[in-house]
């Protein structure tokens, strides 16, 4: 509010009353202004206090599910301490068979000498060795006891004979040369006699074995200069093509459910092992290695494949492929270190 002090008055009062009314109005102002200059502090005090602010209590870090661990195949291992393969190998400059125990890497020559022996096959008791020599001058087939003893001709004098295989109920099986053609003959050990399962008039026998239950022979043959797998049935005598491509001189060997066999096969321009099921016809593979796989014998629950390879570099050596290992293909492990030339092995 305005207040003049020097203007006159012009009412009946005169001056006085004037400085009275301007005064009592200055005192009004005055304290108005006085409160101003008491509730500014606090006003500014309150304004720029710091009010802390509420502390909330942390939040957990969410909470991750584990997933659960997806099972990674890993090889099996192999113990070799159940071990002991029969086979042959030329070290000693001619082939000679061996028996060999893992348990304790002992090492026991069953025959010696500078004639060959070779092609060794364990009978149904493992009591009893068949093979073939040429001891007598020309190829043969004989049988000998477990531990290289009593050894004795079973196929006919002055006939070349090969690749023996024994039947379920302890009968022989080997293919015999008769004017130059080979053919497949059966022989009782206990009384000598014979039969002939086929009647090729030519071709060239190859090895062979029967199905656990001694119904079927599954042998090789070539004809032509092909090498096949054929079936023969024992009841019927009916013989038929089964697998085209498969490896000579290697190993056929049934698993002891009777569904399948195991074989050696150049299909894919290298050898490995396969396995052929009865029941719909299906090839799978073994052994997948450019290192060469022949001979798989399988254990007698069927859980494993002895086979001989070459995929160290040198020369035949023993590995056992694990048939229950999930991983494709099954996991193998190196039996022998010592390049003694192992072939055609049979687990005992």
């Amino acid at each position: 509010m305005e207040v003049d002090f020097l203007r006159p008055s012009s009412g009946p009062d005169g001056l006085f009353p004037l400085i009275v009314k301007n005064v009592a109005a200055l005192m009004k102002n005055y304290r108005l202004v006085v409160s101003a200059a008491l509730l500014l502090p606090a006003l500014l005090f309150s304004a720029c206090r710091t009010v802390p602010p509420i502390k909330k209590a942390p939040l957990p870090p969410p909470i991750t599910p584990t997933p659960s661990p997806v099972p990674v195949p890993s090889p099996t291992p192999l113990p070799a301490h159940d071990i002991v393969l029969l086979f042959h190998s030329a070290r000693s400059g001619s082939d000679n068979i061996y028996l060999k125990d893992f348990s304790d890497r002992s090492l026991l020559a069953l025959t010696a000498g500078e004639h060959n022996n070779a092609f060794p096959s364990w009978s149904p008791d493992r009591d009893r060795i068949a093979f073939a020599s040429d001891r007598d001058g020309y190829p043969a087939i004989y049988v000998m006891k477990a531990d290289g003893s009593d050894v004795r001709r079973v196929s006919e004098e002055g006939v070349e004979a090969f690749y023996p295989s024994w039947s379920p109920d302890g009968r022989l099986a080997f293919f015999a040369r008769r004017e130059g053609v080979d053919n497949f003959e059966l022989v009782d050990l206990e009384d000598g006699t014979s039969r002939k399962l086929t009647s090729y008039d030519e071709g060239v026998g190859g090895v062979s074995a029967f199905a656990p239950g001694g119904d079927k022979l599954v042998f090789g043959y070539e004809r032509m200069g092909k090498h096949k797998l054929y079936q023969l049935n024992l009841d019927s005598g009916e013989i038929r093509e089964i697998i085209s491509h498969v490896t000579a001189d290697s190993r056929i060997s049934w698993h002891p459910g009777g569904d399948s066999f195991l074989y050696s096969s150049g299909k894919g321009n290298q050898n490995d092992i396969w396995r052929f099921y009865f029941r719909d016809g299906r090839f799978a593979q073994v052994t997948r290695d450019a290192g060469c796989d022949y001979s798989p014998a399988l254990s007698p629950d069927g859980k494993r494949a002895a086979f001989v390879s070459r995929r160290a570099g040198g020369g035949w050596e023993v590995f056992v492929a694990n048939l229950n290992d999930n991983t494709v293909p099954p996991a193998s492990e190196r039996l022998t270190f010592d390049g003694f030339d192992y072939r055609y092995p049979d687990w005992k």
